[in-house]
């Protein structure tokens, strides 16, 4: 509006005093916008008036635009020289665009005329402050100190809370500092009060560069050139990444082609171009680790994964790699704390699987080594065994040293004592079984049994047909011709595992309600398999008869059955960590795979809280003089709480319902591996018309968290 143009045809001054107070009284009502307007009617009623001037800016203030506000406080003073509020508007509005310097002049111009006016000395040292912080949070960067910056940067903040300046400059700083996710918000709010801040814009694109995301990057750089052609940052920027990128692809390159030294040092120079791009070097660092190893830098390679990993603390395939490497120069315990690292960054089964692998390998490290003890290699027949024996005895044997130094002479000794315990074992057919599938064989109890002969020993002549248990009566005719194809030593509790559908005349899995939702029925996956018996987890005797049977599940069911291995004891397991076993299991299960959980649960009732509805296999021995004969070599308080513990399982048998799917109470290996084998293939049958939801994982991460 050109208010001097209508100064005359406007209107009296009555008139515009008239305006000015419904503006203040907008301005009292919050509402900002209408207070301008009604001010800027009265400038036009009476143009030479600071105190509209002077109101209008106080309205622009509150609205954040200090730009305008400014320009209007610098009308009222020329307007009114004695106009002291428009001084403390202009010095507040210059804080507010990141000028202190300006600020404390107007400040200094209101002390000059009203020395003791205590709002311009208290607001005079908070932009004193600022001054201060500003001008060392520049010196900060400019010697590469950007944690200092950020901090000085956020004391200015403080007292200019909407200064884009400010903000801007806090948003490089924390890109510096790695942290971009920061600094992109940042700028993101700035961008929103002013869509064309090349700074603003510039630091958008610098986040992205430092994140390797080198396409967004240069997208942003050329949007900046758009604007500001002489944005000599920008432009610079855009040659170092289009250089590192170049850089980086020739390493690849000339690696895929085989040329390693090479791409070592393409790699390595590509590091020299920004060593301040932490997400890009951190990635060239891995890449060139996995170069050096092929070219035998092993050492130089693990160090090279450590700096990816200061780079990058969750860079994952630097985890790996490391772990990797430390497992080639049998470094298995700094391996593991990788892999472990892993799996907590990535909980997936197959990282799951990996740290299973590097822990066994960990505890096979640990043992003694019998075939280099015998100089005999892992697949040496017995003859060669003996003979590696009688070599290794006759280099060791004590006789042999008599004249040796007292510490060669007891170093001897107890080479030969090993030596002598390495063929102990390996000329034992099932000591040695045991010991190369990474059994520990001191673990044992002396209970060194196969689990085939344990149970002919264990069931075999008990006097009495104890095979097989059926938990349910099957009453529905469906159910009851499924039951015909079983045989006697096994009954399948199909009611709770099936229900018999009228309407389509087909079975189907039943839904089991946890939480209030039927998961079965929205998420069609199989349940896990879980042992139990005859005693508790930690018992020799449970241990033995249900390796047997895992073995028999792995070798029959390959390729059908998926293993969850909890990390933890059930027992330990926060509510968290039990979510995440519970959907581990979920997802294990939507392939509609078999899937057994092997956990430390002994009783039924550890699992009451699991939202997996386990189908729990029993292995019963239910009469006390054969527990107590195959526990005859554990100490009294040892077999009293086994056998309470195999009496505790018993007792869940008579509970209505029972809590067991199946038990087996075979008289040998091979027929309970038989009946377990009927079991699960006619579960897998009664599973198949169930049909495979092809969003059923996306469904369940999306609904769950993983860690």
């Amino acid at each position: 509006m050109d208010c001097a143009a209508s100064v005359t045809s406007c209107g009296s001054e009555d008139l515009a005093e008239e305006l000015k107070k419904k503006g203040n009284s907008s301005f009292q009502q919050q509402d900002y916008r209408s207070a301008i307007d009604f001010y800027s009617q009265a400038l036009c009623h009476n143009p030479r008036c600071a105190a509209y001037y002077g109101n209008r800016s106080a309205a622009y203030m509150m609205l954040e635009d200090y730009s305008r506000a400014l320009d209007d406080s610098i009308t009222s003073i020329k307007l009114e020289e004695s106009f002291t509020k428009g001084y403390l508007r202009a010095a507040k509005c210059h804080l507010m665009l990141g000028n202190p310097s300006l600020s404390l002049d107007f400040y200094e111009k209101v002390l000059n005329v009203e020395p003791k006016n205590q709002q311009a000395i208290e607001e005079m040292q908070v932009s004193s402050n600022v001054k201060n912080h500003l001008a060392k949070a520049i010196f900060d960067s400019q010697r590469g100190e950007y944690r200092d910056a950020v901090f000085r940067l956020d004391q200015c903040l403080r007292a200019a809370p909407y200064c884009i300046l400010f903000r801007v400059m806090k948003a490089e700083a924390l890109v510096m500092c790695s942290r971009c996710e920061e600094a992109h918000d940042l700028c993101n709010e700035v961008l929103r009060v002013d869509a064309h801040n090349v700074d603003a814009i510039y630091v958008k694109a610098l986040c992205f560069y430092y994140q390797d995301i080198p396409d967004k990057a240069t997208q942003f750089f050329q949007e900046v050139l758009r604007v500001d052609p002489d944005h000599v940052k920008s432009r610079n920027a855009i040659k170092r990444s289009k250089l590192l990128l170049a850089k980086k692809e020739q390493g690849n390159t000339l690696f895929k082609l085989g040329n390693n030294q090479a791409a070592y040092d393409m790699y390595s120079e590509a590091l020299s171009i920004d060593p301040k791009n932490n997400s890009t070097n951190a990635k060239l660092l891995c890449n060139r680790a996995l170069v050096g190893s092929k070219l035998g830098k092993v050492d130089q390679a693990i160090e090279d994964c450590t700096k990816a990993l200061e780079m990058d603390p969750k860079y994952i395939r630097a985890l790996q790699r490391r772990a990797t490497l430390y497992q080639s120069v049998d470094k298995h315990d700094e391996a593991v704390r990788d892999l472990e690292q892993v799996f907590k960054l990535e909980h997936t089964r197959e990282n799951q699987e990996v740290l299973q692998e590097a822990k066994q390998t960990l505890k096979l490290s640990k043992r003694k080594d019998y075939y280099k003890l015998l100089e005999v290699d892992k697949s040496a027949s017995q003859d060669e065994i003996k003979r590696g024996y009688r070599k290794a005895a006759m280099k060791h044997h004590p006789d042999r040293h008599v004249d040796a130094e007292p510490e060669v002479r007891e170093k001897e000794e107890q080479i030969f004592k090993q030596v002598s315990e390495a063929y102990s074992v390996l000329s034992d057919p099932k000591k040695k079984s045991r010991y190369d599938n990474g059994y520990d064989l001191e673990e044992t109890g002396g209970m060194d049994m196969d689990p085939t002969i344990l149970f002919s020993n264990l069931f075999g002549g008990m006097g009495e047909n104890m095979a097989g248990l059926a938990v349910y009566v099957a009453e529905d005719k469906a159910l009851q011709a499924l039951t015909k194809a079983v045989t006697k030593q096994v009954q399948l509790a199909f009611k709770a595992l099936v229900e018999y559908d009228a309407d389509a005349s087909e079975l189907k899995l039943k839904a089991l309600v946890s939480n209030g939702e039927a998961v079965y029925q929205a998420a069609p996956i199989m349940r896990p398999i879980v042992f139990m018996g005859p005693s508790n987890k930690k018992s020799e005797l449970t241990k033995l008869l249900q390796s047997g049977l895992i073995n028999f599940m792995k070798e029959r069911f390959a390729g059908r059955l998926n293993i969850v291995q909890p990390l933890m004891s059930i027992y330990s397991m926060s509510s968290k960590q039990s979510r995440d076993l519970a959907l581990d299991v979920r997802e294990a299960g939507a392939s509609l795979k078999l899937v057994f959980m092997n956990c430390d649960a002994s009783f039924p009732t550890d699992l009451d809280q699991a939202a997996f509805h386990p189908l729990i296999i029993y292995i019963q021995i239910s009469r006390r003089k054969v527990l107590e004969r195959l526990l005859k070599e554990s100490s009294l308080r040892r077999r009293e709480a086994e056998l309470s513990d195999a009496y505790r399982l018993y007792d869940h048998m008579q509970h209505t319902p029972c809590p067991y799917s199946l038990i087996i109470t075979d008289s040998n290996l091979d027929d309970a591996t038989q009946n377990l084998e009927l079991f699960l293939e006619s579960y897998w049958a009664s599973t198949r018309s169930v049909p495979e939801p092809a969003t059923m994982l996306q469904d369940l991460r999306t609904s769950e968290t993983i860690v």
